[in-house]
Order: structure tokens, then C-alpha cells, then sequence
């Protein structure tokens, strides 16, 4: 468990440096170009998540990780090597958006499910707070080291840490083996899809967290990736500034995921969840009217505080209530009830940006959070728990231990 910690933490280090270093010079190139790299990335990742749940629960996901991780890396060589002979940026931009979010679909059901079966399931949700904290403790660096890293080096330099994060990553799997696993006997690809969407469809707690994450998502993922780099463009701010500002959403981040990781989360999940979603709608709309740098860092940073309390209470919950068995496909709806907004929104956004300015659509963004937060106030969320520490057999939709 801390070494497959480390390597992934050293690994999300060096894709921050390579993703703010590609974000910064899209948003160059104007927002409609930014809005449409995003949604290139994120269509192309949302084309394979199904098809990537599907085998990792037939074949294992440490073994899909392996591949995935070795083809991540073929996709930074062949960039560095096109970018090399003066093959112009807005194209690579563009094909290396297609390339890795295709990876990154294939891959995304096994990631996310593989801290659980490196632990026992009473252990799920302080594991994966902590495996967040370290991810966003690296995250933490990799905006403003992208953005020293854009002023210095370029690119290149970008993706020189996300090349040597992937070779960390791809050694960690050669040693880590996960807990034993329960999967089923092969099946064909297009019922392997059915059974997972039809256990999806008769579950309502899954549904209503689905329909949670996809509102939110639409809000708030397009502004990380495109308005604010936008805003940033727009208002004459540098890179580095940028950077720090980058900075600032995942040392909020940071603070809530470490303090779910040190002390639990809060068991009655609806709590944390409204109460987080409210304080992010309010700071993105307060970012409307307040201009200056210090004052988007500080209302980023209270956005990501909520976004951070939604996230670390509806994803274990989400694992939690996974059938082993189908554990990745219910993790490639989740990805799907991910990218499929953040592709629509990055998009709509970028060009309505160019229009009207990016400063004007972050009220947007505030009113589609406000929408997110009614999703959660009816239905199963509310009565919906976490196990306590050391209890792994509470069901999540109730506060009472199942009967055998």
C-alpha cells in the first residue's frame, strides 16, 4: 500500500507539471481552441471507460495499470519527438488530448477501485482521503513548478516529469499485488456492459450519487480547466500567477482530504456533502465580482475546501456500495457521469467566454453548483452512511449492520 502511495503521488507530480504546462499554452491559443482540446480529451476518455471496466474486472486491474501506464509513456515519446521536428503546437496539443484521455478512459475503472483492494473494506475511506491527500500534496507543486517550468523550459520540460512519473508509477506495479479480488468467469463484451448497466439501474443510492457528481462536475471542472486559465489570459496575469492560483485549489483541497484521512469521514455523508456544495457556489460567485489575483487565489481556495467535502464523502461511499464483482463497470459510469459534463461545459464555456468574457460565466458555474445541491437534499443520500472505523460490514444505505 505505501509504496503503490508513493508512486502514485510521485506520478500525479509530474502530470501536474505537463498538464498546467498544456493548459497554459491552449488558453494562448484562445478560449475556443482551450474549450475544444478539453473536450476532445474528455469525449475521447468517456468513449473508453466502458469498454475499460469491462476488462479490468475480467483480466485484473493491476494488469490493465501495466499496460495503460506503458502506453502513457509511448504517448509522451512520440509528443516529444513531433514537437522536436517543428510540428506545430495546436496540432500536437490536439493529438496528444485524444491520445491520453483515450488512455486515460481505458484506464480510469481500474484506478479507481485499486487503493480498495489494497486494503480491507472497513479501511476504504481513510485510504482513499489518504491516498488523495498525497496526490494533492503533489498536486500542490506540479501547477506552480508547470508554471516555472512554461517560463524556462517549455513543453518539453513538462513533459520530461511526466515521462519520469510514469516510469516511477510502472515500477510500483511490478512489485504491489493486490488483495484477493472476486471476478467472474469471461463473458462477452457487450453483456460484460449490460450486467453492469443493469446493476446500475436497480440501485437507487448509486443512481442519486451518479446524478450528484454529473451536476457538479458540470459546474466546477470546467472552471479549473478552461475559466480559469481564462480569466487569467484575460486579466494580463502571468503564468507563475496562474500557477499560484492553481496552487491554491488543491492546497484546499489538501486541507479537507488530510483532515478526512487523520480523522475519518463524517458518517452521515449528506452533511459534509450540502454543506460543502453551498460554500462553493457562494465562492465562485463572489470570484464574479471581486477582481485582483490574491483575491481568485483566496475564493479558489474556498471552492476547492467545497468541492473537496463533496468528493471525499460521495467517492467512498460510491466504492462502498459497489458490488466487488462489477466494482471497475460502476466505476466507468462514474467516469462517464464525469467527463461527459466536463466535455459539454469546457466546451460551452470556452466560446462563451470569447463572447462575453470568462470573468461573466463563473456566475454560471455558481448557479449550476446551487443546482448540484438539491440533487443531494431527497431520496437515498440522506440516509445514506459510512462504516465506522473498523466495521466493514455496514451497509451504506442504512445505519444498521445487515443480518447474515
Amino acid at each position: 500500500m505505501a509504496l503503490w502511495l508513493v508512486a502514485s503521488s510521485v506520478a500525479t507530480l509530474g502530470g501536474g507539471v505537463w498538464s498546467f504546462s498544456a493548459r497554459w499554452i491552449a488558453a494562448g491559443e484562445g478560449g475556443g481552441f482551450a474549450g475544444s482540446v478539453s473536450a476532445l480529451s474528455t469525449g475521447a476518455i468517456t468513449v473508453m471507460l466502458l469498454l475499460g471496466g469491462v476488462l479490468a474486472d475480467r483480466q485484473g486491474q493491476r494488469s490493465l495499470l501495466l499496460r495503460t501506464t506503458w502506453a502513457s509513456l509511448g504517448v509522451v515519446v512520440v509528443f516529444a519527438a513531433l514537437y522536436l521536428a517543428k510540428v506545430p503546437v495546436r496540432e500536437l496539443l490536439i493529438g496528444q488530448a485524444v491520445a491520453a484521455g483515450a488512455i486515460a478512459g481505458f484506464e480510469a475503472p481500474s484506478t479507481g477501485v485499486f487503493v480498495r483492494q489494497l486494503v480491507e473494506p472497513g479501511q476504504v475511506a481513510r485510504s482513499m482521503s489518504l491516498s488523495t491527500t498525497l496526490n494533492q500534496t503533489a498536486s500542490l507543486l506540479g501547477p506552480a513548478l508547470g508554471g516555472v517550468a512554461v517560463a524556462v523550459g517549455g513543453l518539453l520540460v513538462g513533459l520530461s516529469a511526466e515521462g519520469l512519473g510514469l516510469l516511477t508509477l510502472l515500477a510500483a506495479l511490478a512489485i504491489v499485488r493486490p488483495l484477493d479480488v472476486e471476478r467472474r468467469p469471461a463473458e462477452p463484451l457487450h453483456a460484460g456492459i449490460a450486467a453492469g448497466l443493469r446493476g446500475l439501474i436497480h440501485d437507487r443510492l448509486v443512481r442519486r450519487l451518479l446524478i450528484s457528481v454529473a451536476l457538479v462536475t458540470a459546474a466546477y471542472l470546467p472552471l479549473v480547466g478552461v475559466l480559469i486559465p481564462l480569466v487569467a489570459r484575460q486579466s494580463g496575469w502571468s503564468s507563475p500567477q496562474m500557477g499560484a492560483i492553481s496552487t491554491a485549489w488543491v492546497a484546499g483541497s489538501l486541507a479537507v482530504s488530510g483532515l478526512v484521512a487523520a480523522f475519518g469521514p463524517v458518517r452521515r455523508v449528506v452533511i459534509p456533502m450540502a454543506a460543502g456544495l453551498t460554500l462553493a457556489a457562494a465562492a465562485v460567485g463572489a470570484m464574479t465580482v471581486l477582481g485582483g489575483m490574491a483575491a481568485a487565489a483566496a475564493c479558489t481556495a474556498l471552492a476547492a475546501i467545497g468541492i473537496s467535502l463533496f468528493t471525499s464523502h460521495v467517492m467512498p461511499l460510491f466504492v462502498l456500495a459497489s458490488p466487488p464483482h462489477l466494482q471497475s463497470r460502476f466505476q466507468a459510469v462514474l467516469g462517464m457521469a464525469q467527463t461527459v459534463p466536463m466535455a459539454v461545459g469546457g466546451l460551452a464555456f470556452g466560446f462563451l467566454s470569447d463572447a462575453f468574457g470568462a470573468r461573466r460565466q463563473l456566475g454560471l458555474c455558481a448557479a449550476l453548483g446551487l443546482v448540484a445541491l438539491t440533487s443531494l437534499l431527497t431520496g437515498p443520500i440522506i440516509q445514506a452512511r459510512l462504516p465506522e472505523r473498523g466495521n466493514s460490514s455496514l451497509d451504506p444505505r442504512t445505519d444498521e449492520t445487515p443480518s447474515p
